[in-house]
């Protein structure tokens, strides 16, 4: 992966690739792991990363969500074929959130009770098939904001975030999945459906499918 990066004819600036060998490191080091894997380009690149360091004992992990827009699903899919051909596999778990009404009545601590309920699966699905992390792609651009309630159900769960951990930017990261060949390395950020009803106002299956 490094010597990939370091050949690529697309320059990475050296702060990147010690930042990406950081990241290696780190993967590595997990042993195992599931990946919440959204389809959107940062879960996207670490997928790409841990496939071929971890193998088998990486499972990629989607929500069936009628709040995933079908493009992040298939770019899921896309993501989990090509991590395939190291052994990685790629499962997609029902969510739930909608029947929270915590959830459901859309305060702007919203994404909280949605992360708390893909986080609370893949947990589960690590502790009873041996896996001894849960990983996301929160980069380092995300941790600068403090618009992510999301984040704070990560920390509750133990949930790891290995490219915040290496210190990897957004743009880093665009760079790094550019010279790995990672198609979509440019794909403009892809929110949730829910995001685009106003908070206070009911989220319903109806209203995600008129989204």
């Amino acid at each position: 992966l490094l010597a990939t990066v370091r050949t690529s004819p697309q320059a990475v600036d050296s702060i990147a690739v010690e930042r990406f060998e950081r990241l290696i490191d780190i993967v590595g080091e997990l042993g195992s792991c599931v990946l919440a894997l959204s389809g959107g380009i940062d879960s996207s690149f670490l997928l790409a990363v841990a496939s071929p360091l971890l193998g088998d004992r990486c499972l990629a992990l989607t929500a069936e969500s009628a709040a995933v827009p079908a493009w992040d699903r298939a770019d899921a899919a896309v993501a989990a074929a090509d991590a395939g051909r190291n052994g990685t596999r790629w499962r997609t778990v029902p969510t739930k959130e909608l029947d929270d009404p915590r959830y459901a009545n859309n305060p702007r601590s919203r994404c909280y009770f949605c992360k708390i309920e893909l986080y609370g699966a893949a947990t589960a699905i690590a502790k009873s098939e041996g896996y001894s992390w849960v990983v996301d792609g929160t980069n380092a651009s995300d941790t600068q904001r403090t618009d992510r309630p999301g984040m704070v159900a990560a920390t509750e769960l133990a949930v790891r975030s290995p490219l915040a951990e290496a210190g990897i930017t957004k743009e880093q990261l665009r760079g790094l999945a550019r010279s790995m060949g990672i198609e979509g390395w440019d794909r403009p950020a892809s929110a949730c459906l829910a995001s685009r009803i106003p908070f206070g106002e009911t989220i319903t299956a109806d209203r995600l499918r008129r989204v």
